[in-house]
């Protein structure tokens, strides 16, 4: 509803303040990761926690020849844009160098890496 050359009832501006969505094809929908490793900021080596998150994906792998793994990396958006989406490729090959070096084969694994322009979880909230 145009209400910036004329006044409009709140009724009216209510439906300015409305999101209609619709997925037209479920495979265009995100799907919900498997894994998730979580770092501290600006730094791509795996922790304690993560470390064991590997290990059950390594398992995981190995016990399904078949599958194909997709490792997404991301950042928040505090630090310039050119390192947070180098942080971001750091991490994806972190995780699938040593998923090679544990027998992984790499043709599996395809890795993306979104620095910060595909913000997740809460990042949303305090984008900067």
């Amino acid at each position: 509803v145009d209400c910036e050359t004329r006044d409009c009832s709140e009724e009216e501006k209510a439906k300015n303040r409305v999101s209609n969505i619709s997925l037209l094809d479920e495979s265009a929908a995100p799907s919900i990761p498997s894994y998730v490793f979580n770092y501290r900021f600006n730094e791509w080596k795996l922790n304690d926690e993560s470390e064991k998150i590997a290990y059950q994906l390594i398992k995981e792998a190995r016990n399904t020849p078949e599958s194909m793994i997709q490792i997404d990396g991301y950042t928040d958006t505090w630090g310039s844009f050119e390192n947070n989406t180098r942080v971001s490729e750091l991490r994806v090959i972190n995780i699938k160098n040593l998923l090679v070096l544990k027998g992984v084969s790499k043709d599996k694994i395809q890795i993306n890496y979104h620095g910060e322009i595909k913000p997740t979880g809460d990042c949303i909230l305090y984008y900067p």
